[in-house]
């Protein structure tokens, strides 16, 4: 279970992923209009000539996928990733204006 954060303001969505001992190169990161997918790999960094005599430790693949329940802009989408932490910014589409028309009545 990958632990992330998921919360939006008016303006965007933010996802927050806990990763700590996950180089930034294990982290792939992809989007569009209305997904986000998150993915990569925990390395063991174990030596190999180690005896192990305790480990809670999770190594392995992890992968998040979440369905949008509005639209964003992907080319505008923003990923920082320091101290174990990766905060992703995905700003939403504007909502269209609903614009009023004067109709004339013909007869």
């Amino acid at each position: 279970m990958l632990p992330v954060e998921f919360w939006e303001t008016d303006e965007q969505y933010q996802l927050r992923a806990h990763l700590p001992g996950v180089s930034r190169e294990d982290i792939n990161l992809e989007t569009t209009a209305n997904k986000v997918a998150l993915w990569g790999e925990r390395r063991a960094q174990t030596p190999e000539n180690a005896k192990v005599h305790l480990s809670t430790a999770t190594y392995g693949g992890f992968r998040f996928e979440y369905e949008l329940p509005l639209e964003i802009k992907p080319e505008e989408v923003k990923a920082t990733y320091r101290d174990g932490i990766l905060d992703v910014v995905l700003p939403k589409i504007e909502a269209p204006q609903a614009k009023s028309v004067k109709v004339s009545i013909e007869g």
